[in-house]
């Protein structure tokens, strides 16, 4: 009897043990795996998993509920403090601002950044959507011959155009109804900048800078886009005037590479959130990973943002509303 208890003891211990066991395994396998997007390594594999933060973070949350109600204690508190560090990198992956400036300034002007290549709709359709925009400066990215219809109508609608027209996709277009102070074309990795100057009123002046890559695919793909963005943090540090930037990158917000970009360019997003400036309320879309964005330096805050849809509700591009900042708001 007394064999049969001590028997029975150690299959209880070495049953504590073993499940013991399975939560530390699983808490490391949680804890590795989200250390892969606060500081991904230089492996394609964490490369390429970046763009799926916001879905790990939910699991994450989900996952922390589930062991809350087995009573796992060592995963519910890991489970729900890897949630909470990937809420705080795509916090600040974003514009940190809790709600949009408040409008201030008779400065106000409105820039739209369209990728036309992207609508589904009809031809006709989808330039008077463009059209009906109506923004102060529209920018286009994979500008190609085929869109002279749309080109010559916005050209009739916008009297000052800088337009770089080419047959791949790094094709774009700058359209504005106040003039051009100045159009410069550079090439960094064999990828056209368009930089642009204006006067947005008669003693402020902006610069409005055009980028877009392709998505990558191999670690040289990454590498190179590393090089190509700090080759561009230098060229916008030189920059006296304040920068807006609309850039599709192909890499979501949260990315190292595109952290590192706006540390070194000093960079701020017109998104708070992926959500921001959607009009659907799909579950689905908490999930979304844009890559287009409206970039600005601290002189400038956004004041409005949305997304702009095609005729059949696809997303086309992004649009915003800006202003100077005030003296006093500077730095915040």
């Amino acid at each position: 009897m007394k064999a049969d208890q001590e028997t029975g003891g150690l299959r209880e211990k070495e049953k504590i043990v073993i499940e013991s066991n399975i939560q530390w395994t699983a808490a490391i396998l949680i804890i590795l795996i989200s250390a892969l997007f606060v500081f991904p390594p230089e492996y394609l594999l964490a490369k390429q998993i970046s763009k799926y933060a916001v879905h790990w973070m939910f699991l994450s949350l989900f996952l922390g509920i589930v062991f809350m109600f087995m009573n796992l204690e060592k995963l519910l508190y890991t489970a729900f403090i890897c949630s909470g560090l990937l809420a705080f990198l795509l916090l600040y992956s974003y514009n940190s601002s809790f709600s949009h400036a408040e409008e201030t300034s008779r400065d106000v002007f409105s820039l739209s950044f369209v990728n036309p290549s992207l609508s589904t709709g009809y031809e006709d359709s989808n330039q008077a959507k463009i059209l009906s925009l109506n923004a102060d400066i529209l920018l286009l990215e994979e500008v190609s011959p085929e869109y002279i219809s749309l080109l010559n109508a916005l050209k009739s609608k916008y009297p000052y155009h800088a337009i770089l027209s080419r047959a791949d996709a790094f094709g774009k277009a700058v359209f504005s109804k106040v003039k051009l102070e100045s159009v410069d074309t550079l090439q960094l990795q064999n990828r056209p900048i368009l930089l642009t100057s204006m006067g947005i009123s008669a003693r402020k002046t902006i610069n409005v800078v055009v980028v877009n890559e392709m998505p990558p695919v191999t670690m040289n793909d990454f590498r190179r886009i590393n090089v190509f963005l700090d080759d561009l943090s230098r060229i916008l540090q030189h920059i006296e005037n304040p920068v807006i930037l609309g850039a599709n990158l192909n890499l979501v917000l949260s990315s190292r590479e595109v952290r590192e970009f706006r540390v070194k360019s000093s960079l701020i997003p017109s998104r708070r959130d992926n959500q921001d400036g959607r009009s659907g309320n799909d579950f689905l879309s908490l999930f979304n990973t844009p890559k287009n964005e409206i970039f600005f330096t601290n002189e400038i805050e956004c004041v409005e943002f949305a997304e702009i849809n095609d005729t059949n509700q696809k997303p086309i591009g992004i649009t915003g509303k800006y202003q100077f900042r005030r003296p006093n708001n500077m730095h915040q």
